[in-house]
């Protein structure tokens, strides 16, 4: 008799322990083991610097000092000699058909640098300043009203870089990528003429493409490597004795895969240590090397 309660019991205790076990299991791998899939994308690498834009924009001044009333919008589409300010009968017309703009720097009419030999940017980077004349009603004798940018045009930019910075020498006609700060998009720019001084290129480009949205003075990034890379959550990251790795998932097991970071953006890490589409887990604190989890 006391055989079988023993005997009962073991057999209670083993069932329990599955039945416990088994729980775990399912909570571990289904409640708290989260997965995500990880796809490649492309990272852009290359040199950070400034650029000096430039197009076709001509100034409407003051024909005397006085107040002129002004007759057109910031950004309106207007045409070659149309009437955009007046004073009394006088009435002042447009140059050149494109957009009107009251932000006002004084380098409009600076044109190219590389044909401009008091051009300095270093100091127009240091001092640079925009006015903007939206408001204003009273002018000075040819004081600058507003102006009219060309907008069918698309700008030439200036750039100063490094003269090995690709890994060909910079020539006239090659074509280049850069992107704006804050904005993805890459944009091709063919070079048009080139000095170099010391290490330093001084470049001039046209860009083949118009850019939505730009500043005179343009942060930009030229890009010199693109490589394929895997974004991966900082908090998947696993410590092993040799570095990094995360835990992914392979026919339902875990395993895990080392990895080398390459940059960082943020809560994330950049690696070219995987391939493809992967699932990896995400909150690895009760993943373990091995594991079935579905």
């Amino acid at each position: 008799m006391r055989a079988n309660k023993i005997l009962q019991f073991t057999i209670l205790f083993f069932l329990l322990f599955f039945l416990v076990s088994s729980l775990y299991n399912y909570t571990i791998n289904n409640f708290i083991l989260k997965t995500d899939i990880v796809q490649q994308e492309q990272l852009l690498i290359g040199y950070d610097t400034k650029g000096f834009l430039f197009k076709e924009e001509e100034y409407v001044k003051a024909s005397e000092q006085g107040e002129f009333q002004v007759l057109v919008s910031s950004n309106q589409r207007v045409a070659r000699k149309e009437p955009v300010a007046q004073r009394r009968n006088q009435i002042l017309h447009t140059p050149i058909s494109g957009m009107v703009s009251f932000l006002i720097d004084g380098h409009e009419k600076t044109g190219n640098p590389l044909d401009n030999a008091h051009f300095n940017f270093a100091e127009i980077k240091e001092n640079y300043e925009v006015t903007d004349k939206k408001d204003q009603q009273i002018f000075e004798k040819d004081e600058v009203i507003l102006k009219v940018i060309n907008n069918l045009r698309r700008p030439s930019i200036y750039m100063e870089t490094p003269l090995e910075l690709m890994g060909e020498p910079l020539t006239i006609g090659m074509v280049l990528r850069v992107t704006f700060a804050g904005n993805e998009e890459a944009y091709r720019l063919r070079i048009t003429n080139l000095k170099g001084i010391g290490q330093e290129a001084m470049i001039t480009a046209d860009f083949l493409q118009m850019p939505e949205d730009y500043e005179r003075i343009q942060p930009l990034t030229i890009i010199t490597e693109e490589k394929m890379v895997s974004k991966i959550p900082r908090k998947s990251l696993v410590r092993s004795e040799d570095g990094h790795g995360v835990y992914k998932v392979e026919k339902g097991f875990i395993r895990f895969h080392p990895i080398e970071i390459e940059n960082e953006e943020g809560n994330y890490v950049l690696t070219e240590s995987l391939d493809g589409i992967i699932e990896i887990i995400i909150n690895p604190r009760f993943a373990k090397e091995g594991k079935f989890i579905r």
